[in-house]
């Protein structure tokens, strides 16, 4: 029988780590050595909400769905105008245009990933009227978590253009097709797969000899786009 709380068994401390939400796992580990090598390093199979900015507010709340409770927490670097995220990351786009992005922003030490500027995308001097809506999609290839040669793209200048950008990188390099206007874009299979507004496709493979460059893949029938004319 165990002496202290110090001493109870690794195993059944790392089961109980297991069950809590990110914000009681931090107090978890503070108890003392024994329970902080014993916790899980990081559990999030249930998502916690972002709940939406108040102003110029350092701190931000969180709706956790596994304890049902609101959390609060300093996060002087998640103040910003937009929020997207994928694969577990959240970028962000702060109030003086500045790119990030995060992993797992409720906890403290969230790594930080810098991306370039909004004036590192090609041809785009000043900000356009309505830049709220500069940024309207961001997706990864991978998780910089797991992967080193993770690639990101984004529907950008109001939906008219993608872009990409890889570790390394000091700019954004836009994507070329026929496309107008994009709607989505997402990753599958080595490929981004970009969906424009009339319902065409269009294949980006970004590993192979025309990086660059979108292909179309698919293109609706102007009969079946008639009615919506």
């Amino acid at each position: 029988m165990a002496r202290s709380w110090a001493d109870l068994p690794q195993e059944l401390l790392r089961q109980c780590s297991r069950r809590l939400c990110p914000k009681n796992l931090s107090v978890f580990r503070a108890v003392c050595r024994s329970w902080r090598s014993a916790a899980v390093k990081e559990w999030s199979d249930v998502p916690s909400l972002m709940l939406a900015d108040k102003g110029e507010m350092l701190w931000r709340e969180f709706f956790c769905l596994r304890c049902e409770q609101f959390h609060t927490k300093l996060l002087p670097e998640v103040m910003a105008n937009r929020y997207f995220s994928s694969r577990d990351w959240v970028l962000t786009i702060s109030r003086d245009w500045e790119f990030q992005m995060l992993r797992n922003p409720m906890l403290r030490y969230s790594r930080i990933i810098k991306l370039p500027s909004w004036n590192k995308f090609p041809d785009i001097y000043v900000l356009p009227p309505f830049y709220v809506s500069f940024i309207t999609k961001f997706v990864l290839s991978d998780s910089p978590t797991t992967s080193q040669d993770y690639k990101v793209m984004v529907i950008y200048d109001h939906g008219r253009r993608l872009g990409l950008w890889k570790p390394g990188d000091e700019e954004w390099t836009a994507v070329t097709s026929p496309a107008v206007e994009y709607c989505d874009v997402i990753y599958h299979k080595g490929c981004f797969i970009a969906l424009d507004g009339e319902g065409g496709i269009y294949r980006c493979d970004v590993d192979g000899s025309t990086p660059f460059e979108a292909q179309v893949v698919f293109e609706m029938p102007e009969r079946l786009l008639e009615p919506f004319a």
